[in-house]
């Protein structure tokens, strides 16, 4: 027995750009975090100069002069 496939179009039959499909299949349970909540602390935020984290970044040991070696990049006489 043959399994039929579904096309695009049957697949796509009566959504939206503005539905999603995760609240047709379930709903959310009262605990869950919402999608802000969720990422809410995974981005680190360096707005000012004063922070911290740019004297680490400023007084970090440098790359060596070899970094640009091994990319495939013209030198500089080559370039214009």
């Amino acid at each position: 027995m043959k399994k039929k496939r579904f096309t695009e179009e049957e697949l796509l039959d009566g959504l939206d750009p503005y539905a999603a499909h995760a609240d047709e299949l379930a709903e959310p349970q009262g605990n869950e975090p919402t999608a802000l909540e969720r990422l809410k602390g995974s981005v680190l935020r360096y707005e000012r100069p004063t922070d911290p984290v740019w004297d680490e970044c400023f007084e970090a040991e440098g790359v060596t002069e070899d970094f640009m070696e091994n990319r495939d990049q013209p030198d500089n006489k080559e370039q214009k």
